[in-house]
């Protein structure tokens, strides 16, 4: 989008073709944005063009906090109707009076980046997306409004500069949409969005041309967000209205170091995508443990403290250590923070004696100070043992066939791992249409299994129960250790666990009938179901 000034950051881009002769429903969930056209609101060819935004010199107004990615929006022809835009909002809402706490916003494309409180959209409790009928189109945002009558009308000024009202010459000027209201001179041409055209056709609900930048994307709000507020309330005032919850997230990665040792870390984060950002440019070998944790903070500047349990794996070979004490990570860090999930971290030491570490590892940690409470657990294999150790033969070659004087077969040999599969495949598919079932929160399960390296990103994009499963499949088919099989079963089983509900009780009833299965071939199959 040529409007934008060099001070923005671009997340990503997506060029949507629109048809005026049927209705569209269009998603672009990886940076929360939808679309709703209905029929006969556009022309033919229609571009909408969206700029996902990570950064830049945005002001909100007083008292209020980003809570959204900020969206660039333009249109390339006369509305004829309104569309319906639908922003991605990291509020928690638990009852109907929370809803009034949020409000869209809106700024001409013109640096510094003034922000005024649209009037109208709708927010719905439990729903992570607020929605508003728009005409005209510029800079677009949610924002939380975190203390009562601290919020200017539109018309408040900051830093001598005064928003100007919709529909006004400055508003349109800078607008590089087109909306109605517009001339049909200036409308008639489109727009200069560097992007592919693609129609979108009656097979198929988008077909899109997305060019990604390498910038990290934070869905809360730009690194550099400003109000008139002081940096010491902006830190309190997530905390201060009762009104307004804001989800974290956590999560927990591994990095070896050294042999036999590694570095665990359990990161906190308003947004997950940078998280993933960081770890897919600075650690790309970062193996992800567990399920993704939401959560909020108990208190006020609420402060998240880790709990190291006793387990018998840590008298069995295994070495915890965290590297600092206490294990907290403090709520106005990670708030203050946003873009660097260094800052909000723990790192914990992992080691095995090599020969004496022969179980796994699965060492939980209580995570205190927030709702709801947690347990994660620390999990790795075993190191192989030196070939002197290794009670099968340097010569053997075919570990099917191999066998040690007190063992019998080895429970690892391709024979045993391939019968393995073939049940799991056989109790998946009994599951089937029970799993098929589960409608509601598939965009938070596709997350899951993204974040686990479960699915591709296109297979998120589907938001598809069937397409996730035989994404599932596929990988099982290329484990060729049982560990592999259990740890890939076990990361499966622990998405369904943390989008909760319905989903943790599909993840114990399938892990049960696996456990089952597999122990009638004589096997232990090591996986955790407890929710």
């Amino acid at each position: 989008m040529d409007s934008l000034d060099s001070s923005v950051i671009i997340a990503g881009q997506k060029l949507f073709i629109l048809q005026g002769d049927r209705p569209h429903s269009l998603q672009w969930e990886k940076y929360g944005f939808r679309l709703e056209c209905p029929q006969g609101a556009v022309s033919k060819d229609t571009e909408v063009a969206v700029t996902a935004l990570a950064g830049g010199n945005f002001k909100v107004p007083k008292g209020t906090v980003l809570v959204s990615a900020v969206y660039a929006i333009s249109v390339s022809k006369a509305l004829l109707k309104p569309l319906i835009i639908e922003l991605q909002h990291c509020v928690d809402l638990r009852n109907t009076s929370q809803t009034g706490c949020l409000k869209f916003v809106r700024a001409p494309l013109k640096s510094p980046y003034q922000f005024s409180i649209v009037e109208g959209g709708s927010f719905r409790v439990g729903e992570r997306y607020g929605s508003i009928k728009r005409e005209q189109f510029c800079c677009m945002g949610i924002v939380a409004e975190m203390s009562n009558g601290d919020t200017p009308s539109d018309s408040e000024s900051e830093e001598g500069y005064e928003t100007p009202p919709e529909g006004s010459t400055d508003d349109t000027h800078n607008d590089s949409s087109n909306g109605a209201r517009e001339t049909s001179e200036r409308t008639a041409s489109p727009i200069n969005t560097g992007l592919s055209q693609e129609s979108v056709t009656d097979d198929s609900n988008q077909k899109v041309q997305e060019v990604m930048s390498t910038s990290s994307f934070v869905l809360l709000g730009a690194s550099n967000v400003s109000n008139e507020s002081t940096e010491d309330e902006v830190k309190q005032k997530p905390n201060e209205d009762k009104g307004v919850t804001l989800l974290y997230t956590g999560m927990m990665y591994h990095e070896e170091k050294k042999v036999n040792q590694w570095m665990t870390t359990f990161s906190v984060v308003r947004d997950l995508e940078v998280l993933q950002q960081y770890l897919r440019n600075e650690h790309p070998k970062a193996e992800k443990d567990g399920p993704i944790v939401s959560f909020k903070y108990n208190q006020p500047d609420g402060i998240l403290q880790l709990c190291l349990q006793d387990t018998p794996s840590l008298e069995s070979g295994w070495t915890v250590h965290p590297d600092q004490s206490p294990m907290q990570i403090h709520q106005y860090v990670v708030d203050k923070f946003i873009d660097n999930p260094m800052c909000s971290s723990i790192h914990i030491s992992v080691y095995a004696e090599t020969g004496v570490a022969k179980k796994p590892l699965h060492c939980p940690i209580e995570l205190t100070g927030i709702d709801p409470s947690k347990i994660v657990y620390i999990n790795k294999s075993p190191p192989a043992p030196p070939l002197s150790m290794n009670p099968i033969s340097s010569i053997v070659v075919h570990e099917s066939t191999s066998v040690s004087s007190t063992e019998g077969a080895s429970p690892s040999a391709p024979a045993d791992v391939n019968k393995v599969k073939k049940v799991i495949d056989d109790v998946l598919v009994s599951h089937y249409a029970d799993l098929n079932s589960l409608k509601t929160s598939l965009s938070d399960l596709a997350s899951q299994l993204y974040a686990a390296h479960l699915i591709s990103d296109e297979v998120r994009e589907t938001c598809s129960m069937e397409k996730f499963i035989t994404e599932f499949k596929a990988s099982l088919n290329f484990k060729r250790k049982l560990p592999q099989v259990q740890e890939h079963c076990q990361k499966f089983l622990d998405s369904f666990i943390a989008v909760r509900g319905s989903y943790a009780d599909a993840a114990i009833a399938l892990g049960e009938d696996w456990i089952e299965a597999v122990s009638e071939l004589g096997l232990d199959f090591n996986i955790n179901i407890n929710t």
